[in-house]
């Protein structure tokens, strides 16, 4: 029901109205079962109706309400003829490949015609993001990205200057169809109907990749206080009870040579959180720790002449054709249920069976895809370009590379931290300081790599310089 006209109801109801007056009764209401209510307000309340162009109708008697109840048929029945007008309009528009009004699709504006042209700067901004998301970045910084660039989304009814981008609206705005230029008829086929901005191929590897919904069911802010904001977030885990470390700031005191209280980065072992509470480590050192190795075990020479360029996994193609099966074989339950041929329940039952199983090589696929990662380093090492990414981009090319990484107490009878001994200068305090603190890490730290893709027995693949680099061969040619 209509908010104000159900508001106007509750008003007579409430006796503060006497008199309702419109133009017309196709005005006041082309529903029968509206106007039975208004029957029912001058029965109850003696609220009377007048119109301007229908006459005032008095709905007091029988030959009255007869009336008007006729005259609301013909009123819903002209609602209707104009609803299917529009409806077999908006049909002959969308078949001759013309929009029916309304904003464009993101990445288009509307030219004369009914038709649609691309929109250059939102285009770019389409291309870069499936690009992105095609390279092993997540969706996730791909949309915290364009926010911290104030990169908005197309004019919508209610922001017509566009607004924050959230995962749902990144994910739709590059699977659509109208990305690649089309529109769907009701028969369920594409139909090309402007220029593409995504070419089908990166469309389609898009759409199963994005395909698991359940990764991107919540849209949240992008500063909720438990986002991983570290690159190694997620990856520490203690070595005395197996839980995941969580960052945390830890104030160190006052002492002569700093008198003013100091706050650090860390990570620890939780109590709150199922943790032994035993455990911390300085965040900055163990990230530097760990950097180094990553840096050292993909920035070799060797591996740079071993690189090729980036293939897709076989079993990819596997998994399209059992996709396509499943949707055979859905396709064919649903026409012998429709023939009469299955029961109700054998046919929930196939539909349930098949679905799972249409899900199952989706997310299969899915991952396939993510199981490649590429680094456009522009030929520089990857340590250079590192710093020139955000933590989402950093996360995932650690994902691609590092299973966990265990964290063990503080060696027993070794000193945290080393004093200064006579006449030593403050650089080689600094050296003395750093080696002794790569020692403790050394025995603190283990990264455990990943030498294979947790869903198939092909190798993983980082892409590196824009080519593919096989991760046993890095651990061969980088060493131990």
């Amino acid at each position: 029901m209509r908010p104000e006209y159900k508001r106007m109801l509750d008003s007579a109801e409430a006796g503060d109205i006497d008199v309702i007056l419109a133009y017309s009764t196709s005005r006041l209401t082309r529903q029968p079962r509206e106007l039975l209510d208004l029957i029912e307000l001058n029965q109850k309340h003696n609220v009377q109706l007048r119109t301007i162009a229908s006459g005032d109708i008095n709905i007091e008697t029988a030959d009255g309400i007869a009336l008007a109840i006729t005259l609301a048929a013909w009123d819903a029945a002209e609602a209707g003829r104009i609803g299917e007008r529009v409806a077999r309009k908006a049909k002959e528009r969308r078949e001759n490949g013309l929009r029916h009004g309304g904003f464009p699709p993101y990445g288009y504006t509307n030219a004369a015609g009914g038709k649609l042209r691309i929109h250059p700067e939102r285009a770019a901004v389409i291309r870069g993001a499936a690009q992105r998301i095609l390279n092993g970045e997540s969706l996730y910084g791909v949309w915290h990205d364009f926010n911290k660039r104030d990169i908005k989304t197309g004019p919508s009814p209610r922001t017509k200057d566009g607004a924050r981008w959230h995962a749902r609206t990144l994910k739709r705005v590059l699977t659509v169809p109208a990305t690649i230029g089309c529109v769907v008829q009701d028969d369920g086929s594409m139909q090309q109907v402007t220029e593409p901005i995504l070419d089908r191929a990166d469309w389609d590897r898009l759409r199963e990749l994005l395909y698991d919904d359940s990764r991107y069911a919540e849209t949240r802010q992008p500063d909720w206080s438990n986002r991983r904001k570290f690159p190694l977030s997620g990856f520490l885990t203690c070595g005395l009870c197996g839980s995941r470390l969580h960052g945390s700031t830890r104030t160190s005191p006052p002492t002569k040579s700093s008198p003013q209280r100091v706050k650090s980065r860390t990570f620890m072992c939780n109590p709150a959180t199922g943790g032994c509470g035993k455990l911390r480590i300085d965040a900055a050192s163990a990230e530097r720790w760990v950097l180094d190795q990553v840096f050292a075990r993909l920035d070799v020479p060797d591996l740079q002449a071993a690189l090729a360029s980036p293939i897709e996994r076989a079993d990819g193609d596997d998994l399209r054709h059992e996709i396509d099966r499943a949707e055979k074989a859905l396709s064919r339950v649903d026409t012998a249920y429709a023939d009469g041929d299955m029961t109700k329940e054998r046919y929930r039952a196939q539909v349930a069976r098949i679905t799972a199983q249409l899900d199952q090589h989706r997310r299969a696929l899915a991952d396939v895809h993510r199981a490649a990662f590429v680094i456009d380093t522009g030929g520089r090492s990857l340590r250079d370009a590192w710093a020139e990414h955000d933590v989402p981009w950093q996360r995932s090319l650690l994902e691609h590379v590092i299973e966990t990484i265990t964290v063990q107490p503080h060696p027993k009878g070794v000193t945290s931290t080393l004093t200064r001994k006579r006449e030593e200068s403050d650089e080689q305090l600094e050296s003395r300081r750093r080696e002794h603190q790569e020692r403790v890490l050394f025995q603190r730290v283990r990264v455990s790599w990943k030498q294979q893709a947790p869903s198939t027995e092909a190798s993983s693949k980082v892409v590196g310089f824009c080519r593919t680099i096989d991760l046993n061969d890095a651990a061969r040619l980088s060493g131990p």
